[in-house]
């Protein structure tokens, strides 16, 4: 039935009603104006659901579908567009329409529970999808078969529920780690309060050495050092240096070609 509605610009367009549980955390994350929804018969091998069984050609539904996030879960919509009304006279003549909410999925990973529980792949096309409908205020629940005309709208709300899948996983681990840090700290600070031994501060090792007396290391009496010198060698002129005039001899012509290199310049 119809939830809500929120008048559109002008007289005509699109009235699309608000959630049954409006919530200023909802962020909007994908939208796509057509999703074909099937009935689909029940599962007959283990090997999953097939989407050639569902005789696409005659969709019980032509809607729209919405992802929305709130905090940890991500709700998919579907909407059944309606038609309310017409105004207007000949080629001014306008159409009314709203979209009416046909089915929910709240997706909560979690206790075992990943995205195929949600939204599950058929085993025969990569358009095609079961979902998991769940009343609004029961547990109650059923299954729907959805589908889209282009691949690139399959693969834009598997990549909106890859990325909430890594939020939820990273807000975990965040969550984990703080738990950790606290219970460290707890135990950390129990001991110190307790009178035991606990963890020692740097800065109060380096307070009591600077507290400590200086060593006295300088010498005492008169004490004798004896330095032999030895004789100076002088160095050997090296190959290709002249010893008199100070020049350098010309580069060798050929041999390999490392010297042919650094005598070209």
């Amino acid at each position: 039935g119809l939830v809500g509605e929120e008048e559109g610009a002008g007289g005509g367009g699109v009235r699309v009603p608000p959630p049954a549980i409006p919530s200023p955390t909802e962020l909007g994350r994908l939208t796509l104006d057509e999703v074909f929804v099937y009935k689909i018969p029940p599962l007959k091998t283990a090997s999953g659901h097939r989407a050639d069984e569902w005789g696409l050609a005659n969709p019980a539904l032509t809607g729209v579908l919405k992802a929305v996030q709130c905090d940890d879960t991500m709700y998919l919509r579907l909407y059944e567009e309606a038609k309310t009304g017409e105004s207007g006279v000949g080629s001014s003549q306008s159409v009314t329409t709203e979209l009416r909410l046909f089915g929910e999925c709240p997706i909560r990973l979690g206790d075992g529970k990943f995205l195929p529980h949600f939204l599950e792949p058929v085993v025969d096309s990569s358009r095609y999808f079961v979902l998991r409908v769940q009343a609004q205020n029961s547990n109650k629940h059923a299954y729907v078969g959805i589908g889209f005309r282009e691949r690139e709208a399959a693969f834009s709300l598997k990549a909106t529920l890859q990325d909430f899948e890594g939020y939820v996983n990273r807000q975990r681990r965040a969550e984990k780690m703080q738990e950790q840090a606290a219970t460290a700290a707890d135990s950390g600070g129990g001991g110190a309060d307790s009178g035991g031994e606990g963890a020692r501060d740097p800065a109060e090792d380096d307070v009591a050495l600077s507290l400590q007396p200086m060593e006295d290391l300088s010498l005492k009496g008169k004490i004798r050092i004896d330095l032999k010198a030895g004789k100076a060698r002088k160095p050997k002129p090296r190959a290709g240096v002249a010893t008199a005039g100070g020049l350098l001899a010309p580069p060798p012509t050929g041999g390999g070609g490392g010297g042919g290199g650094g005598g070209g310049g």
